[in-house]
């Protein structure tokens, strides 16, 4: 049993809540400067700002992980990250400011469905359509079958509402009864994501794709380069603004990674991880 436009009333473990939480444990928490006054520039402006440095700019940095493995992404939008990964995506919702979730009355969490034969009846195009919901905090974990969702044990469940909560697995961030590939944890569609992925190859797929897909999009295709994806645990930055014939050049970046406050002179030739190839298209 479900049904739409609930969201907004639920109150479990502030589930619902429409605005980021001041919470030490949250993974997007602390990004981004503090203004006062008069120097607090207008958010058509910082929106843009942020969205031309994530045009040219890809940050990834890997964690190790027992289970597969922990990815931060910053640049790499929700849309984007959905095309990569392939379809059926259905997902169960942590946080999210998508109005039209539907509601899992069985365990108390919303859900977006994805329909891909009929765009019509299909929860994740609508989001994927309407991008002022991709703000905010939004965190799920997709799912493979409705029917082992809805039944639940209280232990993955009660895992879940942890998660939920505190932004970090109690024990796994895969569940048996979901089948899950992903735990996405974004802020503000591509500003910030912590992404818990089980298959770790798939994840060095998805991400060598999404290099590519950037790399085209300049005029220039890349040659593979696995040696460049097993130095993602230095914390890498991708600068498809400087991609030309003479290659794309990766860099080293320690520390945490934002958009709000990473400026090019942070870059240096001594902080060259590598130069892919590149061939004119």
């Amino acid at each position: 049993m479900s049904d739409r436009g609930t969201s907004r009333l639920a109150c479990r473990f502030g589930r619902g809540r429409k605005t980021k939480v001041n919470n030490a444990l949250h993974p997007t928490a602390g990004y981004g400067p503090v203004y006062f006054g008069d120097s607090m520039p207008a958010v058509d402006e910082l929106y843009d700002r942020k969205k031309y440095k994530m045009r040219d700019l890809l940050f990834i940095r890997e964690t190790p992980s027992s289970e597969g493995c922990l990815l931060t992404v910053c640049g790499l939008e929700f849309p984007d990250f959905v095309r990569l990964v392939g379809r059926p995506l259905n997902l169960l919702v942590l946080r999210s400011l998508f109005p039209d979730a539907i509601t899992f009355h069985e365990i108390n969490f919303d859900g977006i469905r994805d329909n891909p034969e009929d765009r019509r009846f299909n929860d994740l195009e609508k989001l994927i359509d309407s991008p002022q919901y991709l703000g905010g905090d939004f965190w799920w974990i997709d799912y493979r079958d409705e029917r082992r969702l809805l039944a639940i044990g209280d232990d993955e469940l009660g895992e879940i509402c942890f998660l939920e909560r505190q932004g970090r697995p109690l024990k796994s961030p895969f569940f048996e009864s979901l089948e899950n590939r992903f735990v996405y944890l974004g802020h503000d569609n591509g500003f910030h994501a912590s992404i818990f992925v089980r298959d770790r190859l798939d994840a060095l797929g998805m991400l060598w794709k999404a290099i590519e897909n950037r790399v085209l999009a300049c005029g220039f295709s890349v040659t593979y380069g696995g040696c460049i994806l097993e130095r993602l645990q230095e914390g890498l930055v991708f600068d498809f603004s400087a991609a030309g014939e003479a290659g794309l050049p990766v860099w080293i970046y320690e520390g945490d990674f934002s958009f709000d406050t990473f400026d090019r002179g942070d870059l240096c030739e001594s902080s060259v991880a590598l130069t892919l190839p590149t061939e004119r298209t």
